[in-house]
């Protein structure tokens, strides 16, 4: 296998390749024919938090209201399910 010298840009990146997880058939199953519920998404002062529409009010403080945005997400359990642990806003 020949090797690229130095002078080409994509020989040699300055940063790590992205790599993508793996694709299972679940994941296409639920692109496709998943059922997708409705979340709700609390955003304040940068940070934001994605719950189920119920526990939202528990995330917002009642005397700074007008300061948080509330949004409606639609997407799969399992995608809800692979979201990263909330760590405060």
């Amino acid at each position: 296998m020949r090797h690229f010298p130095d002078v080409f840009p994509w020989a040699n990146p300055p940063y790590p390749p992205v790599h993508q997880e793996r694709k299972t058939f679940a994941d296409y199953w639920d692109a496709i024919f998943g059922r997708r519920l409705r979340f709700t998404r609390v955003e304040y002062d940068g940070g934001w938090v994605l719950c189920p529409p119920e526990d939202a009010e528990a995330y917002i403080d009642p005397e700074h209201r007008d300061e948080y945005r509330v949004t409606d997400v639609y997407m799969t359990q399992r995608q809800f399910d692979a979201l990263p642990e909330f760590q405060g806003f």
